[in-house]
């Protein structure tokens, strides 16, 4: 049964209420910090994220001063009967960030590994952005129209920096997407997703 178009946009209010809280609520929770900065803990929205159940495992996000990293065993599309014939799922993630007067952050790597098990008319498309909440993101999408059996990985390698000394958001959004014939069964899966953090001084 398809969910009426006004319950189906009251679902999606509530979910950017909940993202915004907690977004607000990472600026004062802290769980790692260097010499240069602390980083709050990290937010989770969407329907390829680890679940809330999940995240007690360390090993499915990890943090520290240099990078993040993220296995979201529940990101994957399949067109297996009955499935639709196009499935979308996204995890976007927000890390505050508080900076030290001086100083500013970078992202100077970004990731997405997957494995894609596609017939030879199913489409697919993974994509990635990156960026600081308030400025312009980096985009880099992989599109597959063909056939195709193994891992792949998507990289971004354009170093974007925060503004010098203040605090900031580092945002990373995944979105994959999977198109086939009722009669195919084509597979996608995101293994793991994340990025690469750097410093330095500014004025």
């Amino acid at each position: 049964m398809s969910i009426p178009l006004i319950l189906r946009e009251g679902i999606d209010m509530k979910r950017h209420l909940l993202f915004a809280l907690i977004l607000t609520a990472l600026a004062s929770s802290t769980s790692y910090a260097s010499d240069k900065v602390s980083f709050g803990k990290v937010g989770l929205a969407g329907n390829g994220c680890p679940e809330e159940t999940e995240l007690v495992s360390p090993a499915l996000v990890k943090l520290d001063d240099t990078s993040l990293r993220i296995i979201p065993l529940k990101f994957v599309l399949s067109s297996k009967p009955p499935a639709r014939s196009f499935i979308r799922k996204k995890c976007d993630v927000a890390l505050a960030v508080k900076v030290v007067k001086g100083y500013q952050v970078g992202i100077s790597k970004a990731s997405v590994q997957s494995f894609l098990a596609l017939d030879d008319a199913s489409k697919s498309s993974i994509q990635l952005d990156t960026g600081f909440t308030g400025s312009e993101f980096e985009n880099t999408e992989s599109k597959l129209d063909s056939a195709i059996y193994q891992n792949t990985e998507l990289l971004s390698n354009t170093t974007q920096w925060s503004a010098c000394g203040r605090d900031t958001i580092i945002r990373i959004k995944v979105s994959a997407t999977l198109q086939a014939d009722y009669m195919q069964v084509s597979y996608l899966r995101i293994n793991g997703f994340g990025l690469d953090f750097e410093y330095r001084a500014c004025s």
